[in-house]
């Protein structure tokens, strides 16, 4: 994403690629958090059998643990990105 920003930076100025990424990815992350809350038990008892030692169900928390942060904390992480670039 860096190198296509430095060779066309003429056209599209930093802030408006930052603020264009931040909306995708808070809007692809919305829709995920949408489906999960909707869907809650679905997704909390999603099991493909795997072997045990994949260790698939700790995993798969945590994935929708971070999936809740995320969501939580999309704001928060506007900001912070804004600071960054």
């Amino acid at each position: 994403a860096v190198d296509f920003w430095q060779k066309s930076n003429a056209v599209v100025s930093l802030d408006a690629l930052m603020e264009d990424f931040c909306a995708g990815f808070t809007a692809a992350t919305h829709e995920i958090y949408w489906n999960y809350y909707n869907r809650r038990e679905l997704f909390s008892q999603f099991d493909p059998a795997l072997k045990p030692t994949f260790h698939f169900r700790q995993k798969w928390l945590f994935v929708l643990w971070s999936l809740e942060r995320q969501h939580e904390n999309a704001s928060i992480r506007r900001i912070l990105n804004s600071r960054d670039f």
